[in-house]
């Protein structure tokens, strides 16, 4: 009977909502949340972070540089499974400093199995060349691996270029299993093959990949991010498209260091998304991020020190959603996103840069966030992750690692969970104005019908 009043009132209170305005309004844009250490953190530097399911439940998995994670040795690698860090039967090691630059998840046809590359010639005491796969249980190698030159892996990606899916490596090197394959070559889960001439330059490196498919607008394609003259023979400056048969540039290409790709939907359509070090993209003016929408390029306001005189860096991007839709998260070193204060990362929805509070910083300064990643189903509401070199994370004390864990819209009492006791608190501060008031949902200051058509739009969020 109480839950039936209840519905009843939330109903009319809906109903009233809508008269007023129309529709209940969407939660601001601002991102709201906090942040917090995973843990005991890392040893040292994070490069890659992904989301993988061992049969256990998915997991988030770090990799870089460092030996420890939650004081635990793990060798490079390390799964959080939400509660506390475990290694993978040993990790990677080198006879040199060894470390991690990426990960991938990828079925061969024996079930999916988390891939790693970078710099290392041991997984679990199985003698590999710089990229090996872990199946949950155990290491293996993938043929005689990458070498050629002062080998090294850096990026992953699954493909499929109508063969079906692929796992490809990108890096710097100049064989893979044998094969005469210029930074860049494709796993099928049983051998290794080039793909065209592969990368130009003196040398050239892959330092990341993203994939499309048929049914994005962007085609089915590889895309490559690096430092490289050309890809196949054809003039390429430091990004390039593999279509499954031939290489194409993307216009001009971009005039420095390529280390982040990603693909999004601003509402306008998929695009991709670069980030690196460069400032001119094709024409364009675009300091540390810019969009190519499959024909042309075009600035989102860049990465800054100071606007318009000293430019920023972009080193990851990933794509997120807070509770107010999917949304581009861009790490770097930069301390603007346009004319938006914003400490190493930031948000972008589509038309507007956002801060993550107090963003993340080393010593006071910008820090250094080379991997970011959306968490999985071992926290609600979902997170996202950063990694990288930097000691806090707005305010927070952290190492090398931390979460950006969201508010959910109308939950105004903290507990996660949008139901009567925060309809409560927005019936009680009615009118509110000028800031600093417990109901204001929609972060205008104010207490008013938006903020009870953002509370009622996400009645039920977070909720058991």
């Amino acid at each position: 009977m109480e839950a039936t009043r209840l519905a009843r009132s939330v109903t009319a209170v809906l109903a009233f909502v809508m008269g007023l305005t129309g529709v209940p309004q969407a939660f601001g844009d601002e991102p709201r949340g906090e942040w917090s250490g995973v843990g005991a953190g890392l040893s040292d530097a994070g490069l890659a972070l992904t989301v993988f399911d061992d049969g256990a439940g998915e997991a988030l998995y770090a990799a870089g540089a460092f030996i420890e994670a939650g004081g635990n040795t793990v060798n490079c690698v390390a799964k959080w499974d939400g509660t506390e860090w475990s290694d993978l039967n040993g990790g990677v090691t080198a006879g040199t400093q060894a470390f991690i630059s990426a990960l991938a998840v990828f079925n061969d046809g024996t079930g999916d199995a988390l891939y790693a590359c970078g710099y290392f010639d041991n997984a679990g005491g199985v003698p590999v060349s710089h990229i090996a796969k872990w199946n949950g249980v155990q290491w293996s190698a993938l043929g005689s691996g990458l070498s050629g030159g002062f080998a090294q892996g850096f990026a992953l990606a699954v493909f499929d270029d109508g063969d079906g899916p692929a796992l490809y490596a990108g890096g710097f090197f100049t064989h893979a299993g044998g094969t005469p394959a210029n930074g860049i070559a494709k796993w099928d889960g049983q051998q290794w093959s080039a793909l065209g001439g592969g990368l130009g330059g003196s040398p050239p490196q892959a330092n990341v990949l993203a994939a499309s498919d048929a049914d994005s607008d962007l085609g089915a394609a590889l895309w490559v991010g690096g430092v490289f003259q050309s890809a196949g023979g054809v003039p390429a400056e430091n990004i390039a498209k593999w279509d499954g048969s031939e290489w194409l540039a993307l216009g001009d290409g971009v005039d420095s260091d390529v280390y982040g790709l990603t693909i999004f939907d601003d509402a306008s359509g998929d695009a991709l998304y670069v980030g690196g070090e460069f400032t001119i993209a094709g024409d364009v003016d675009a300091a540390g991020v810019a969009k190519w929408d499959g024909s042309e390029w075009s600035s989102i306001g860049g990465l800054w020190f100071e606007p318009d005189v000293e430019p920023g860096v972009g080193y990851a991007l990933t794509v997120f959603d807070d509770g107010t839709g999917p949304a581009l998260y861009v790490s770097g070193v930069f301390a603007m996103a346009a004319d938006v204060e914003a400490l190493s990362i930031a948000k972008w929805d589509g038309s507007e840069w956002w801060a993550l509070g107090e963003g993340i910083t080393f010593e006071g300064e910008p820090g250094e966030p080379y991997a970011v990643t959306a968490g999985g189903t071992w926290t609600s509401p979902a997170a996202l992750y950063a990694s990288g070199d930097f000691d806090a994370a707005g305010g927070v004390s952290v190492d090398f690692i931390a979460a950006w864990t969201p508010a959910v819209p109308g939950d105004l009492n903290g507990d996660g969970c949008v139901d009567q006791a925060d309809l409560g608190i927005l019936l009680a501060d009615w009118g509110c104005s000028g800031g600093e008031c417990p109901g204001d949902c929609d972060g205008d200051g104010d207490t008013d019908q938006s903020d009870l058509g953002v509370l009622l739009t996400h009645w039920g969020d977070g909720c058991p």
